[in-house]
């Protein structure tokens, strides 16, 4: 792993689940429902549909671009989810 990453500090994850037909969005937002993650750090890739959760104690949040490095938040991951009618 990389030196200092919350991976070799035991305190995270990569999620996907074989499967599960939940999107990188419907993961995220399960995972806000866990409060050491909604309080830590989720990165969301759109791409290959797994998130990334740990309990750093502090906000963050960030994407992965396609090559799979870190990039900027999509701010529409927090918007609610469109109902049909």
């Amino acid at each position: 792993g990389v030196p200092d990453s919350e991976h070799v500090e035991g305190i995270a994850a990569d999620i996907s689940i074989d499967g599960f037909t939940a999107t990188a969005r419907g993961l995220y937002r399960i995972a806000l429902q866990v409060p050491a993650f909604a309080g830590g750090g989720i990165g969301v890739d759109t791409h290959k549909d797994y998130i990334h959760v740990d309990t750093r104690g502090v906000h963050a949040r960030w994407c992965y671009d396609r090559d799979g490095r870190p990039s900027a938040w999509d701010s529409t991951l927090d918007e609610p989810d469109e109902v049909e009618a």
